[in-house]
């Protein structure tokens, strides 16, 4: 029997020594911003938790990841494209992006949308990719 020591995250508390600041949002698109919760920045090499927020009519184009990436709407006013296909994305739906496939967000609600997406790395990277041939509408 082993006993396996379980390390907890706790959510990222700000103390004036702290370097990352969680209210910080990084801009991805034009439109389109991410507010970090767990990262290599907070302590965690295997886990990265943000949400994405698309302001009306923004999209976060086609890109890829070397990891896979989750994404969970927390509105009904999202489409994915993954692999040539668009999907409309309801709240709470769960999408998985594997890796290196090309993916994008677009909000087509008239108010901002978010999403929160997961990855099993401190630090995913992320490649822009050209925008999609033919397109398979599954909205």
């Amino acid at each position: 029997y082993t006993q396996t020591r379980l390390s907890v995250l706790k959510p990222y508390q700000r103390t004036d020594t702290n370097a990352h600041d969680r209210n910080k949002q990084a801009e991805l698109a034009q439109g389109v911003t991410a507010s970090v919760l767990i990262s290599s920045e907070t302590g965690s090499n295997s886990l990265f938790t943000a949400i994405a927020r698309l302001q009306p009519g923004s999209e976060l184009p086609l890109h890829t990841h070397s990891i896979s990436e989750v994404i969970v709407p927390l509105s009904d006013t999202l489409i994915a494209t993954v692999e040539n296909r668009r999907y409309r994305l309801g709240r709470l739906d769960a999408l998985h992006a594997p890796a290196t496939i090309a993916h994008g967000l677009k909000n087509a609600g008239d108010a901002e949308a978010a999403c929160f997406v997961a990855f099993a790395t401190g630090s995913p990277d992320r490649e822009w990719v050209d925008g999609p041939g033919n397109v398979e509408e599954r909205v």
